[in-house]
């Protein structure tokens, strides 16, 4: 059987099981006369999906035996071990890694060569996995595309690999009691709704997809029928066997092809939990079709959990009813709302979802407080009082908590309706891009949340967010400060909301160049977090970590040090020493030592964060990609290009199939490998990813930015070395005015200009006008840098260039002497730099 032929019996399949019996027997007999050849199979998986296990999966797994491919040996740097399953999209591998980069077993997902369908769905479940970064979700470590022996391409990814038992077996196995049941459905909630709120549906949370590992830790898994909610086009993609479901956990909305949100999976939560509590789900599905599950569904109500098990409090009802109702409107609006009332069942609370009556609170009441209803028997007058006083406050707490709940809620459901236009159904042919829906977005706060102050302060902070990702800054700017112009009292949660608010402005003014306002509003998030929370918060270290990076900016390195030192003290103290924090505090380390001219103390430091992202979140990660660009960065300016040539071409390849064309983040992996080639004087190579990478970031940050002036100096760096001596005079000119405008004071990047421009007049033959302002730039770096770093050194090579040009031969050859001197110390045998010295001085 080829693929053209499995295709056929993809659609046909689709279309006839939904079909009314009574209509199918005709179909069946058309699809024989136009396909003769492929009747009996359709009939064997027609057969299949009608049978006791009236599983779609499983009609899928046995077309697939049909054609079934040779297991490959190797993939990618991975070793296979053995076949772990089949499914829809592919097959599952185990596999270890083996070459010396480190061991591990891993589970790998590849897909069937073929159909284009299948490449879409695998390639969307790819980004979906990558921007899911829980502990109570299995990681997506690595990805790529395997070629087999006769060059047909097949995509993999790569996934932490859980050993372990399905939810179900793992608490039967245990003997779980009632509360530790419920707990591993909370860490189950906690992924789907951290899912959720990257707006991303599952689609099929069933038993067999989540995972209890050996340290009892929850692991949701396989989000191959996952779906962006921004992208669903209004109806579920069931014409297709890759959109595979589980109908006994299927929403009524699923199985018939409507709209799924968020609320699909809260239906599927509420059947895993009555299989939990119970054994069984909430209603008998048993011999029964898609379609006679389907119409079940809507006209039967979910069995009470209390009559399937008698041991099972009736207060656990409601919430179970209201998972499973047939309407979505209907049910929990959110996962987090199911949390919540999970955890007041767990304390004997009254639940939300269906507000208590006196009595109800009363007999709640007593059940957490067993010792104080005896009390109370002997102390009734004590007990009147206090129970008063009891409902009062429970009243309050139920107030607080369900205003928290909603204003959660009509967040995500803002946010949810707002990113729903760019639905194609919706849309109806109207170009809309992100900051099209943003803008809208932020014009319906204003002019329909007017009297809501609290929930505009949350939108508003979203959108900002939102905003930033995107690199427009000055919109982000505008959002931000509506928030903060909201904010006032003192509770805890506007204390860390106003913290919050000032970490993400200090941020957008540090893209607008503005550095003082970025240092200010860095300042009073440190300053706002200690008084509230005290030194060793997470907020404080992002704050110190601000305010090291503006520090290093004005080479004010002893302070840049210090701040990220005590930013890593307070990340390992509360995440311990492998943290992904602690790995991005670390490259941030080695970024303070890297401006100072301290190589090797740098690449220690990216080495140390490298490893530690590598581990939280596998090659694929926007961090990762940038960790490897960082550190070789570091090994370029050690003169160990070799490594570091490695590293970036993984890296470009791997930011080029993460980020947009135009993202500033591929702008600065880009950066890296224009450095690499100029260090090592190959500029006809290093132009062209200088000119894309200033292209990039004048659309992303505006023409006056600092990022611009450095960019400006690698473009100018680039067209002096291939000789075009006008254009490199003018990018230097450039990066000089935009500096001087930024800032009062002079740092890095306005004396690399002011360097370039000396190298220019140079090679121009103006040595006069060259050696005055290498003069400058040469006292002003002693100042800023050190007299012994090496930007401050380096400048003195062109000192001497100038003087050798006005016939001061002692003046070049001091100049040069000390260049030597500090590289050959400094760099490895061979590099560019010390035999490029060692030259001129030969030449004298």
């Amino acid at each position: 059987m080829n693929n053209q032929s499995f295709v056929i019996l993809d659609e046909h399949f689709q279309a006839i099981i939904r079909l009314p019996q009574s209509q199918q027997a005709k179909a069946i007999s058309e699809f024989g006369n136009k396909h003769p050849e492929l009747l009996k199979t359709l009939q064997d998986m027609l057969m299949v999906h009608q049978s006791k296990n009236d599983s779609l999966e499983t009609a899928v797994v046995s077309a697939s035996q049909m054609f079934k491919e040779k297991s490959p040996v190797r993939i990618g740097s991975w070793r296979v071990l053995n076949l772990l399953g089949r499914g829809g999209m592919g097959d599952v591998y185990l596999a270890q890694r083996d070459d010396g980069e480190y061991e591990r077993q891993v589970a790998i997902k590849l897909m069937r060569s073929g159909e284009k369908n299948l490449r879409n769905r695998f390639a969307e479940e790819r980004q979906v996995l990558a921007s899911l970064q829980h502990p109570n979700i299995a990681t997506l470590l690595d990805g790529g595309q395997w070629q087999r022996d006769d060059e047909t391409i097949q995509p993999y990814l790569v996934m932490e690999y859980v050993q372990g038992e399905d939810i179900l077996s793992y608490a039967n196995k245990h003997d779980l009691d009632q509360r530790q049941r419920l707990g591993l459905f909370l860490d189950l909630c906690a992924a789907v709704q951290f899912a959720h709120q990257r707006l991303i549906v599952h689609r099929d949370i069933k038993p067999a997809n989540v995972l209890i590992d050996d340290s009892g830790q929850v692991k949701l898994l396989d989000f191959g029928i996952a779906k962006w909610i921004d992208e669903d086009q209004g109806h579920a993609n069931t014409g297709s066997m890759t959109s595979i479901m589980t109908p006994q956990f299927a929403s009524p909305e699923q199985l018939n092809g409507g709209l799924l949100t968020t609320a699909t999976d809260v239906y599927a939560l509420g059947v895993l939990l009555y299989h939990l509590l119970s054994g069984q789900g909430p209603h008998e599905l048993q011999d029964k079709s898609i379609g006679e599950i389907a119409n079940l569904l809507q006209l039967e109500q979910p069995t009470p959990l209390s009559r399937l098990n008698k041991k099972n409090d009736p207060a656990i009802d409601p919430i179970l009813f209201a998972c499973c109702q047939p309407d979505p409107a209907n049910r929990y609006q959110s996962v987090s709302m199911l949390a919540e009332d999970i955890k007041r069942f767990i304390n004997h609370e009254p639940i939300l979802m269906r507000p208590p009556g006196f009595w109800q609170s009363v007999r709640l009441f007593c059940k957490r407080n067993t010792t104080v209803v005896t009390v109370v028997g002997i102390f009734s007058v004590a007990l009147s009082l206090l129970l008063g006083f009891h409902l009062y406050r429970l009243d309050v707490e139920k107030g607080r908590v369900l205003a928290q709940v909603e204003r959660s809620d009509r967040v995500s459901g803002f946010m949810v309706n707002l990113f729903d236009r760019a639905n194609p159904m919706v849309a109806q042919g109207e170009a809309i891009d992100p900051k099209a829906l943003l803008d809208r977005g932020l014009h319906e706060i204003d002019s329909e949340l007017a009297d809501e102050p609290l929930l505009q302060t949350q939108l508003y902070q979203t959108i900002g967010r939102a905003y930033l990702k995107l690199g427009k800054y000055p919109d982000a700017k505008l959002a931000i400060e509506k928030a903060l112009s909201q904010m006032g009292g003192t509770e805890h949660e506007d204390v860390e909301r106003l913290t919050s608010l000032h970490l993400l402005m200090a941020d957008i003014t540090f893209n607008l160049g503005n550095k003082e306002e970025s240092k200010k509003h860095s300042t009073l998030a440190k300053d706002t977090a200690i008084q509230r929370f005290g030194g060793n918060h997470r907020m404080v270290a992002t704050a110190l970590t601000n305010l090291g990076v503006l520090a290093c900016n004005e080479s004010q390195f002893d302070v840049c040090l210090s701040n990220h030192q005590q930013a890593l003290g307070i990340l390992s103290a509360l995440h311990g020493p492998d943290h992904d924090r602690v790995g991005t505090a670390h490259n941030y380390i080695a970024m303070a030592y890297d401006h100072q001219g301290l190589f090797d103390e740098a690449i220690v430091h990216y080495r140390k964060s490298l490893r530690i992202l590598k581990l939280s979140f596998g090659e694929l990660h926007p961090k990762v990609i940038d960790g490897h660009a960082n550190l070789a960065g570091g090994l370029t300016q050690a003169g160990q290009t070799a490594e570091a040539k490695t590293l970036l071409d993984l890296a470009i390849k791997a930011a080029r199939q993460v980020h947009a064309s135009d993202s500033p983040e591929l702008a600065g992996i880009l950066l890296m490998k224009a450095f690499l080639h100029n260090q090592l004087e190959e500029y006809e190579q290093a132009l062209p990813f200088s000119e894309e990478v200033l292209t990039i970031e004048r659309k992303a940050r505006g023409n006056s930015h600092p990022y611009v002036a450095y960019d400006l100096n690698l473009v100018g760096r680039g067209q002096l070395g291939i000789g075009r001596l006008d254009e490199a005079e003018k990018s230097f000119n450039e990066a000089v005015q935009i500096m001087q405008a930024a800032n009062e004071k002079p740092d890095y990047i306005l004396m690399t200009a002011k360097q370039g421009l000396g190298r220019v007049y140079n090679a121009k033959g103006m040595f006069e006008k060259a050696q005055k302002i290498l003069n400058e730039t040469w006292e002003t770096r002693k100042t800023l840098d050190g007299p012994d770093s090496w930007v401050t050194v380096w400048t003195r090579y062109d000192l001497g260039v100038a003087a050798d040009g006005l016939g001061d031969k002692e003046s070049a050859k001091t100049h040069w002497q000390a260049v030597l001197d500090h590289a050959t110390k400094a760099f490895p045998p061979g590099d560019t730099r010390t035999v490029k010295t060692q030259e001129a001085l030969n030449n004298l």
